[in-house]
């Protein structure tokens, strides 16, 4: 268009050249001031020469193509071709309409391409790191029956090539082959969505053929495999089964095909259509499932009161909730003696790679597995253990019933395509009338261990404080024991001394019986005091120290007048109670001073 617009004005100002002419010399100041004869055909060379210049300028712009940096030009032709047929949209051989060839950045001859193209500017195309691109042809060869996307573009041009001819291309390089629409539109580009995709990068496309959409590779993470559902490719016509030891029976078909992929992608980022191919992430890593919460624990506490009865006392308790992380309730078993027994279970289960597969096509994910196969064959296999034992046999049992439980649990979940690595009983809540009994009666063994020690502490008590007090009355003890000897030694000693005594007096009296045959019985007498004076005085000098010097004049003859000379050594009431005492005779004493 400006183009023309500039040879427009040229030709214009041509066929108005004498107006413009003379207009220029009256109105620009330096040809109207200048004497010059020949300033008329000056001003018309300026006119021609503009006039030249704008065809120039217009002739260049119709054959000159200039693309900025980052962009490129796509065309549409409106003038020299004939119409597009057949229902095509890209021209391809010179037709009208929409082009099949862009041109790429930087500076282009192109005859008249203004005068006979819309020329459109596009920016290049960027796909980041982690994404894709998908694609879908606005032309091209119809799809082929039940093909909903065009096959992949190098797998289509082997088959189109004998096979004994060597490929022209590799794979990388026809598909950015392909990516030209002229190129696509001529080897068998079909119209649609199309199966390939573009990685990160950046790409030149041609809006006129090609519709776009950026999307999110995908990525399998660590401890997780991929499992591909295919909605493009050949059927797979032999449709066997998978051959797994599980009992999902559904056919897995090779890559490739239509159908679950028997082959899982393992972890990595994969760029594949994601409109084409569905994956499922499995998760491979060991998990726990438990059965918990979903009933209301049936507990009696029992306690003894001060008179010593033993009093029951009901628990009322809410009933235990069911988390989001809980695969199911716990399982209510029916048992033998006709009670009901809530179980809870913990369970450790790690799917096999090799049957993500088979659990995807025929279950749909882990969560249904647990949901639809694995939780009814748990409640099955409990519940059928449970009708051979009783109520309390879980708990006196446990061991028994939950060897038995998990030898079955693990054929089930094998079958479903997670084995268990662990299976183990949690919390079993009895009905009160089972544990009740055993509570009584374990509260009365206890009574009775109690007192038991009670009593053998209480005899220790008591051991401990008699040899505590013996202990501590042992002096006491050796005191008494020295003092019993003590006295029956004096008394053996006194005995022995009284015998001696008994023995001397009776010398003395048989001594004094031969003194008396003698000496008569007054002198016997008298002899003796005398005795027993001096031995009184021997000792206790301090009594003859404080007698005064006594004369003592004797008269008459009687013999009894001794005792007088003795008692003259004491005191005078010493000799006055003396003679009181022992004789009865007068006796006359004079004092001499």
């Amino acid at each position: 268009m400006l183009s023309i617009l500039l040879i427009f004005i040229a030709i214009m100002i041509f066929v108005f050249k004498r107006s413009l002419t003379k207009l220029l010399l009256e109105n620009f100041t330096l040809l109207k001031n200048s004497k010059n004869p020949n300033k008329e055909k000056f001003a018309k060379y300026i006119i021609n020469t503009a006039s030249l210049l704008l065809i120039f300028i217009g002739i260049l712009y119709t054959f000159v193509l200039i693309v900025p940096s980052n962009q490129y030009a796509q065309f549409n032709k409106k003038l020299g071709g004939p119409s597009l047929k057949d229902g095509k949209i890209i021209a391809t051989d010179g037709e009208m309409g929409p082009q099949a060839f862009i041109v790429r950045e930087g500076f282009h001859l192109m005859p008249f391409v203004r005068i006979f193209y819309d020329v459109e500017f596009k920016k290049v195309i960027n796909v980041p790191e982690g994404s894709l691109l998908t694609l879908t042809a606005k032309d091209g060869l119809p799809l082929g029956n039940n093909e909903y996307f065009a096959p992949d573009w190098y797998q289509s041009y082997l088959e189109t090539i004998k096979k004994a001819q060597k490929p022209k291309w590799s794979k990388e390089e026809y598909e950015k082959k392909m990516l030209d629409a002229k190129f696509f539109l001529t080897h068998g580009g079909k119209k649609g969505p199309q199966v390939v995709v573009l990685k990160p990068g950046k790409y030149v496309l041609n809006s006129n053929l090609w519709d776009w959409k950026i999307a999110s590779a995908t990525v399998i993470p660590a401890g997780f495999v991929g499992v591909v559902t295919s909605r493009v490719g050949k059927i797979y016509k032999e449709n066997k089964t998978n051959s797994s030891s599980t009992k999902i029976s559904v056919p897995l078909v090779p890559k490739g095909y239509i159908g679950v992929w028997k082959d899982v992608l393992t972890p990595g980022n994969y760029y594949l259509n994601p409109n084409a191919y569905h994956i499922t992430k499995v998760d491979m890593k060991a998990q726990v499932w438990k059965y918990k919460g979903g009933f209301k624990p049936r507990k009696v506490s029992i306690y003894i009161d001060s008179k010593g009865d033993i009093i029951q006392q009901k628990e009322t308790t809410k009933e235990l909730p069911i988390l989001k992380e809980y695969a199911s309730p716990a399982i209510a078993v029916k048992t033998k003696d006709k009670y009901t027994v809530y179980v809870e279970l913990r369970m450790q289960i790690q799917p096999d790679p090799n049957y993500a597969a088979a659990i995807v096509a025929g279950i749909g994910s882990l969560d249904m597995v647990e949901d639809k196969v694995v939780t009814p064959a748990v409640r099955a296999v409990l519940r059928n253990l449970g009708q051979n034992y009783n109520a309390v046999d879980f708990v006196n049992k446990r061991s028994e019933i939950e060897r038995l439980f998990r030898q079955k649990v693990v054929e089930k979940t094998i079958e479903a395509g997670v084995p268990a690595k662990e299976v183990f009983f949690g919390e079993i809540d009895l009905p009160p009338a089972v544990t009740l009994p055993e509570k009584i009666e374990e509260l009365s063994k206890k009574m009775q261990k109690a007192y038991a020690q009670q009593k053998v502490t209480f005899d220790q008590l008591i051991q401990t404080n008699e040899t505590k007090a013996t202990a501590d009355q042992q002096a006491d003890l050796v005191k008494a024991k020295i003092k019993k000897e003590k006295a029956q030694y004096e008394a053996d000693a006194k005995a022995m001394l009284g015998d001696g005594e008994r023995r001397y007096l009776e010398n003395i009296a048989k001594g004094q019986e031969a003194q008396k045959n003698v000496l008569g019985p007054d002198k016997t007498y008298s002899l003796q005091m005398w005795k027993a004076t001096l031995n009184f005085l021997e000792k206790h000098p301090e009594v003859a120290k404080a007698i005064p010097t006594i004369y003592i004049n004797k008269t008459g003859s009687n013999s009894s007048s001794s005792i007088e000379e003795g008692a003259a050594i004491f005191s005078l009431t010493q000799i006055k109670k003396s003679q009181d005492n022992l004789v009865k005779t007068p006796q006359n004493t004079k004092r001499k001073k």
